[in-house]
């Protein structure tokens, strides 16, 4: 696959999930019996929080359609705390493991390739 490929692949999974993650502002329009319980206590911390993050993965995506090496590297940094925070996020954080994923294993192949170890 070109190189370029995984810059798109990444660009396009960071910009759906910024756009999913900006959805949650929603929670502040919503009727309080549609906010999941496990979140109806704090929902208006999590929807900032939510928006925060897509607002950057949104921005990062961006970098990396320019083409901007602080694009790869913040890319790769909010996939792994991603990674790392999501399993705690019931049950948000099921939908975002799998995106985080994808990203990180598009940005890693983009930085390194095929180059083998020696």
């Amino acid at each position: 696959m070109d190189k370029s490929a995984y810059l798109k692949i990444s660009s396009g999974v960071l910009f759906i999930h910024g756009f999913i993650e900006i959805l949650a502002l929603s929670m502040f329009i919503l009727p309080p019996e549609l906010i999941p319980v496990s979140l109806s206590e704090d929902a208006a911390f999590w929807g900032m929080i939510g928006a925060m993050y897509g607002l950057f993965r949104m921005v990062t995506g961006y970098l990396i359609v320019k083409r901007r090496k602080n694009g790869l590297l913040l890319g790769i940094i909010i996939s792994v705390v991603t990674l790392v925070v999501a399993p705690h996020i019931h049950p948000f954080g099921l939908l975002d493991i799998p995106l985080a994923m994808i990203v990180l294993w598009a940005l890693v192949t983009f930085w390194f390739g095929d180059e083998i170890i020696e």
